[in-house]
């Protein structure tokens, strides 16, 4: 059952990569990022980031977490050493960055104005992608903290309030 849930949870995660990777090619040809490459390093550092301090957020980064993390693209570990190396590299960079996520992400800011100029949601889909995210790694070691739900919910506020101030949606109806 364990297996399954994980295998689900890649699964997810890999569907949010190619979502990201498809908005990115759109900001990419039309010309808000200069590459692909520049595009996927400003998502992989905002999502390392919103990875970093869900799964940070109870107190304890549990093996489940490590591997969200892992299914999102955030680094291959290959022993006991390494796994606990990364725990403290991402405690530090907590500390030293615990600001990075108090702003709206530029490539969120870069697919509004494309959907204002084109009348797409792309923005609405990117946020929505980072809120999956973030309630995945949520749910990664099957409990749920108050101080997880309570972030969640800030992210949510903050990406609904951008997107409502931009003039967009705040959720795709599908």
């Amino acid at each position: 059952m364990l297996e399954a849930y994980r295998r689900q949870v890649a699964d997810y995660l890999e569907t949010q990569r190619n979502m990201l990777d498809d908005a990115g090619r759109l900001l990419v040809s039309d010309q808000r990022f200069r590459t692909m490459d520049v595009y996927q390093r400003d998502v992989a550092v905002y999502v390392y980031h919103l990875f970093a301090t869900m799964a940070a957020m109870d107190g304890d980064i549990s093996p489940d977490e490590m591997l969200v993390m892992l299914f999102g693209g955030v680094g291959g570990i290959q022993s006991a050493s390494e796994y606990f190396d990364a725990i403290e590299t991402i405690q530090d960079d907590l500390r030293n960055h615990s600001e990075y996520l108090d702003d709206i992400p530029e490539f969120i800011e870069h697919a509004a104005a494309y959907d204002i100029e084109h009348g797409t949601t792309l923005a609405t889909t990117l946020a929505a992608s980072l809120r999956g995210m973030a309630a995945t790694m949520m749910r990664a070691d099957l409990k749920e903290d108050a101080s997880e739900r309570l972030f969640l919910d800030r992210l949510t506020g903050q990406l609904d309030r951008f997107l409502a101030e931009a003039g967009l949606p705040e959720s795709v109806e599908g």
